[in-house]
């Protein structure tokens, strides 16, 4: 097996705040924010650096999206509580879960791609609809999207122990399947 890039396009962070949260009053307190309830529940707010979302609800849950680290991914949601405290939060923060990883991988050669439907087990492959085979891995359990192009999307792990053993697993099927062209 050849040395592969691992590249992080998304990290997912939560966090549950032990308040609730006035909506209408902090939206106008936060720069970047915005709040439109009539199309979604909660306040919307960017983040310039790193660049990521943060969805902020009345419940006082705390979503962080866009991030391309764990690390980026924590510090960002650390940065959102306390652009929050700073604009009159008083509450404190639940444990920030990591809740999806979404990284992709170029293996370097050309997958088959019909073969990968016929001998992978839970995939599906619809070429005239789109161009990448639907997988589900088993263990650990995982999503993927494989491309004839031999690169591969993952998401569905929120540890960097799993990504790897998911893409290390995923080469060593693509192999002894001989699915590499």
């Amino acid at each position: 097996m050849q040395k592969i890039v691992i590249d992080f396009v998304n990290v997912v962070a939560t966090t549950c705040l032990r308040k609730q949260i006035d909506l209408e009053n902090m939206a106008t307190k936060l720069p970047n924010a915005e709040l439109n309830t009539s199309k979604f529940p909660g306040i919307i707010l960017k983040i310039k650096n790193p660049r990521a979302t943060a969805l902020i609800f009345s419940s006082g849950a705390l979503i962080c999206t866009g991030t391309q680290s764990v690390l980026q991914a924590r510090q960002t949601t650390n940065k959102v509580i306390e652009m929050l405290s700073n604009a009159g939060y008083n509450g404190s923060a639940a444990r920030i879960r990591i809740e999806n990883i979404v990284v992709s991988v170029n293996y370097g050669r050309q997958i088959n791609l019909d073969k990968c439907a016929r001998v992978l087990p839970r995939c599906m492959y619809e070429p005239e609809q789109f161009p990448a085979v639907f997988y589900r891995m088993g263990n650990p359990i995982a999503t993927t999207l494989i491309y004839k192009t031999g690169k591969l999307v993952c998401t569905g792990l929120n540890t960097e122990k799993k990504i790897i053993l998911a893409i290390t697993t995923m080469e060593r099927q693509l192999l002894e399947k001989q699915l590499f062209v």
